[in-house]
């Protein structure tokens, strides 16, 4: 189990969460009573889109105030632009 109430770092680079994952994350602190401690969230190559990043900047500021997000690598092709 995760230890949410004293979590101040959170690298999931490359654990391949997707969206299902990153919104869990933002559903996970939401829960919690009371501010969250977490500052720094690596979601970096986990095939995440535009779903994780509403999830996250529409959660509660009480609830995540991040000084980083690292969202690298995380470009995923949309099919209706490309043509394909």
């Amino acid at each position: 189990a995760i230890p949410w109430d004293r979590l101040r770092l959170l690298d999931l680079a490359g654990q391949r969460v997707g969206d299902e994952g990153a919104v869990e994350v933002v559903k996970a602190l939401a829960r919690r009573p009371g501010e969250a401690l977490l500052r720094w969230l690596g979601l970096a190559n986990n095939g995440v889109s535009a779903e994780s990043v509403r999830a996250l900047i529409q959660s509660p500021p009480e609830k995540l105030r991040l000084h980083h997000l690292d969202l690298r690598g995380n470009v995923r092709q949309n099919p209706k632009l490309s043509g394909t």
